[in-house]
């Protein structure tokens, strides 16, 4: 992996190996005129985690599928217990009057 990383640098043609290594002109000009979409391509490309970007995306995928079903039963148990609230009160209310005319 670490390997990797060098290779990816030594194609910007920075040698981390060396104590001081060497950056040539213009290569900081030309990385600082990238925009910040092309920068994190960059980044990422320099660090291996666009190799994970499909993993990614499933995932992100996943939670929203996850979190849209959360709210629905979450909407779901609050329309149950409104009801079930609705019917305790009828209930007690048939009660009510079951009592009064008993």
């Amino acid at each position: 992996r670490a390997e990797q990383y060098e290779k990816a640098l030594g194609e910007y043609n920075i040698n981390v190996r060396a104590r001081n290594f060497l950056v040539f002109q213009g290569d900081v000009a030309d990385v600082a005129a990238k925009s910040p979409k092309e920068l994190t391509a960059m980044i990422e490309r320099l660090s291996g985690s666009d190799a994970l970007k499909e993993d990614y995306d499933e995932a992100v995928e996943a939670k929203r599928a996850a979190e849209e079903l959360t709210l629905f039963h979450y909407q779901k148990k609050k329309s149950l217990q409104s009801e079930q609230k609705v019917l305790r009160m009828q209930r007690d209310e048939a009660s009510k009057f079951e009592q009064l005319d008993g």
